[in-house]
């Protein structure tokens, strides 16, 4: 019933090993909320771009093509 040193060994550095993983498998986590959390804010401002330009060219009242694109492109230096 008695476990051998060779054994023990074994399964200590298999749990060192473990603790790495985990460690690394946290800090990848970490990076991936991160990356999350910018691509949402990124995805709010361009749909508030989509927003803007669709309200824009739906509301032509100007009949004006240069007109509308240039304030798309004033929405557009806006966002950035």
């Amino acid at each position: 019933m008695f476990i051998l040193r060779k054994d023990y060994d074994e399964l200590n550095a298999r749990v060192v090993e473990l603790a790495r993983q985990k460690r690394d498998l946290i800090k990848e986590k970490d990076v991936t909320a991160h990356n999350n959390t910018v691509l949402l804010e990124k995805n709010r401002e361009l749909t508030k771009l989509v927003s803007a330009v669709i309200e824009l060219s739906t509301s032509n009242d100007y009949d004006r093509p240069d007109v509308i694109l240039a304030k798309i492109k004033e929405i557009c230096k806006e966002i950035k």
